[in-house]
């Protein structure tokens, strides 16, 4: 992570919306961010920024492109294409492509951002990834799992 000459820190990541509300994927060079977004930029997702993402905290966190690079998503073998993009949009959690996630239920994690908390889903090797992602965007709340509803009772059953 850097600082951006514009303000905020700038992160070698993607972020798409759903909804107005975007995740920031990350993970390694070659880990899958890009495609991940095309994946969900393919079933109505938005771009907001691919490669290097801007983090900015104000009253909350929100992300948003370079101007160099706004509207640009590389799709690794073809190239460089050009999308309609939003300048910015409210971060609502971080998708980390490093690491898998071991519990079912997994506990509430957050990643730190310009000084912020953000919720964090580890990702690795999850399938359909793409679509769990655009649902938990346009979810209106999420259940920590030590609520009492999940706590008393097999969510399942």
């Amino acid at each position: 992570m850097s600082a951006n000459a514009g303000g905020g820190d700038l992160i070698h990541a993607s972020a798409v919306a759903v909804g107005g509300q975007a995740v920031l994927i990350v993970g390694a060079p070659g880990s899958g961010k890009s495609i991940l977004a095309a994946e969900m930029i393919a079933q109505g997702a938005v771009l907001v920024a691919d490669d290097q993402v801007i983090v900015s905290a104000g009253d909350r966190l929100s992300v948003s492109a370079p101007e160099r690079l706004s509207g640009l998503l590389e799709i690794r073998g073809f190239g460089l294409i050009r999308l309609e993009a939003l300048p910015s949009a409210p971060l609502r959690l971080v998708a980390d492509l490093d690491e898998a996630e071991p519990e079912r239920l997994p506990p509430h994690r957050v990643r730190d951002l310009s000084g912020h908390p953000c919720r964090l889903m580890l990702c690795k090797g999850r399938p359909r990834l793409a679509a769990t992602l655009a649902c938990i965007l346009k979810a209106r709340d999420w259940l920590d799992p030590d609520e009492p509803i999940l706590r008393d009772r097999d969510p399942l059953g």
